[in-house]
């Protein structure tokens, strides 16, 4: 079997952006939720622990004006934070 190594490797665009939003937050001294963890890299998700973010299952605990999901969130979700 032969294996082809795809010529570039990483984050998609949408998980890409959410990690940008996420450190241009960190880097300003917030705090940053985000629906569910941004990307499924252990690593990563736990740098962002790290420096101040937090994943959360739901709107109602975030204690922040906003959150960010990199695929998006059920309408459902998009209940007004506090």
């Amino acid at each position: 079997m032969e294996v082809v190594r795809a010529s570039k490797a990483g984050a998609c665009y949408g998980v890409q952006r959410a990690l940008d939003m996420a450190d241009e937050v960190l880097a300003a001294g917030h705090r940053a939720y985000t629906l569910g963890p941004l990307i499924h890299n252990p690593q990563v998700v736990a740098d962002l622990a790290a420096r101040g973010a937090e994943a959360v299952d739901t709107v109602a605990e975030v204690t922040a004006r906003e959150a960010a999901a990199a695929a998006g969130a059920p309408a459902a979700a998009a209940t007004p934070g506090r």
